[in-house]
């Protein structure tokens, strides 16, 4: 199941924010299932969230593998969803991750382009 979260500002209320989650279920032997809710209006997200799971056919002893880019309210989210999740964090956001450790690292000047340091770091940063 891939998660991601972000802020949106209220259309009314422009001083208001609030988080949205999205997210597709994929299984092997059911169609996947796309899904969204904003948990600070909706009492009932994660019980929505779980439906959508059983609709996939988990089972609560089933592992499950949770893929989002690490952001606090996502990371934590699989773990008071369902008790054999485990969450990774997605390739992009792991290879960035690596790739800023490198630059930091290697003393590369912080002016320089995404592009132009990831191709210097050539083989380092694809690890």
């Amino acid at each position: 199941m891939g998660l991601d979260g972000g802020y949106v500002r209220d259309w009314d209320q422009k001083q208001r924010h609030f988080e949205v989650i999205v997210g597709k279920a994929i299984a092997t032997a059911e169609p996947a299932t796309c899904f969204g809710f904003v948990q600070s209006y909706d009492p009932k997200a994660k019980q929505r969230l779980r439906v959508v799971l059983q609709s996939q056919g988990v089972q609560d002893h089933q592992p499950l593998t949770f893929l989002s880019d690490g952001g606090e309210t996502v990371r934590n989210l699989p773990g008071s969803l369902h008790p054999q999740s485990v969450h990774l964090l997605d390739w992009f956001h792991l290879v960035r991750q690596e790739a800023v450790d490198v630059i930091v690292r290697h003393g590369i000047r912080p002016d320089r382009t995404w592009c132009s340091i990831t191709s210097t770091l050539g083989g380092e940063a694809r690890r």
